[in-house]
């Protein structure tokens, strides 16, 4: 089962099933009447993107802070891994960050502030 997930997911790679071996050739000559080009090669899995990493929990929690839209949310994430990171970065920290400027990093640092009281 975990290869066919793998195949499925991993590898972008639908598996069809059949009802007998004639639908299963009715597909396949239907399959290669279709005018698809696939790159020359041995297949790879594609580049992860790290924005797939994120969880939503994490994302909706710093869209909430003023100024922090979804883009900003997942470069913060990308750069500092976790929210626990973002929290306790120091405003310098915080604008080293691209798209985060000083006001983007106050408003964070605010936050910050609000949490530890």
């Amino acid at each position: 089962m975990s290869l066919y997930i793998r195949i499925c997911a991993g590898w972008q790679i639908p598996i069809l099933h059949t009802q007998d071996g004639r639908h299963t050739a009715d597909v396949l000559v239907q399959i290669s009447n279709q005018d698809v080009r696939a790159p020359a090669g041995p297949m790879r899995p594609r580049p992860r993107n790290p924005a797939y990493a994120i969880k939503e929990p994490a994302l909706r929690m710093l869209t909430e802070i003023p100024g922090i839209g979804p883009k900003r949310a997942i470069a913060l994430i990308t750069h500092f891994r976790t929210i626990g990171t973002i929290m306790g970065a120091l405003e310098s920290e915080l604008r080293k960050v691209p798209g985060i400027g000083r006001a983007h990093a106050a408003s964070i640092s605010e936050v910050n502030a609000g949490v530890k009281k």
